[in-house]
């Protein structure tokens, strides 16, 4: 998966294939694209570092989902939000100044003591 899951591969699918994007960071391939794609053999031991990797990064992903969605329930209730858009749900791409103008369109207003 870790090899399924990388940049490398995601580059190379979009060269032969065109875009595979759905949305978001997921893609669409079918059953045959992936059966095409060579993955070599290898050894555990010549695993271990893609295991352990892959590990540590889906360890850090829940990690952050947790505080993610800690955070969105907090100013959710903090301010009584009726609405969470995709805007605030992904806060963590907007700076400082976007997110306080995307908790203003809900009639919200924050200060920096806040």
């Amino acid at each position: 998966m870790a090899i399924l899951n990388s940049k490398l591969t995601t580059y190379i699918y979009n060269v032969i294939y065109g875009s595979t994007k759905i949305g978001g960071a997921y893609i669409y391939l079918k059953g045959s694209q992936i059966e095409t794609f060579y993955i070599p053999k290898t050894t555990p031991k010549q695993q271990k570092p893609l295991v352990e990797l892959s590990e540590k990064m889906l360890s850090l992903n829940k990690d952050l989902q947790k505080k993610t969605n800690r955070f969105i329930s907090r100013i959710k209730e903090t301010y009584n939000l009726k609405k969470i858009t995709q805007n605030i749900e992904s806060f963590y791409n907007l700076s400082f100044a976007d997110f306080v103008k995307e908790l203003a369109k809900q009639k919200i207003k924050i200060s920096m003591k806040q």
